[in-house]
């Protein structure tokens, strides 16, 4: 986590090379509101930012990739989930209502995460 707070962001390096995010949409093939979620820092598909990266690359005569730029990927991007664990229906019998079951949140990338992170 403290690498990303060192890397540039997209929007800060867009101040020192302006452009025009639908003309980068057009040379990278990637629709306009990627650009935009990329330059808000919300998550992306890795191969769109490979492409903003290589156009923007190419707009700043600069080299620039995700070791050097602080962009956020869907596969690395966590949610906060609310877990909800009840006990079993044999235990359930004896408990009084509303005694049975524990929250928890967790932080995982999908919905089959959080299912896995349950088991636990």
């Amino acid at each position: 986590m403290h690498d990303r707070k060192k890397k540039p962001t997209l929007e800060q390096i867009r101040t020192l090379f302006p452009f025009d995010v639908p003309d980068l949409a057009r040379a990278t093939r990637v629709e306009t509101s990627i650009v935009y979620q990329a330059l808000l820092q919300r998550p992306i598909h890795r191969q769109d930012t490979e492409k903003i990266l290589q156009a923007f690359s190419n707009h700043t005569r600069l080299t620039l990739t995700l070791e050097n730029i602080d962009m956020v990927l869907w596969e690395e991007y966590l949610a906060l989930w609310l877990l909800r664990a009840s006990a079993s229906m044999q235990q359930q019998e004896g408990w009084e209502e509303g005694g049975n079951d524990a929250y928890h949140f967790v932080y995982a990338r999908d919905k089959l995460e959080v299912a896995f992170r349950a088991q636990t």
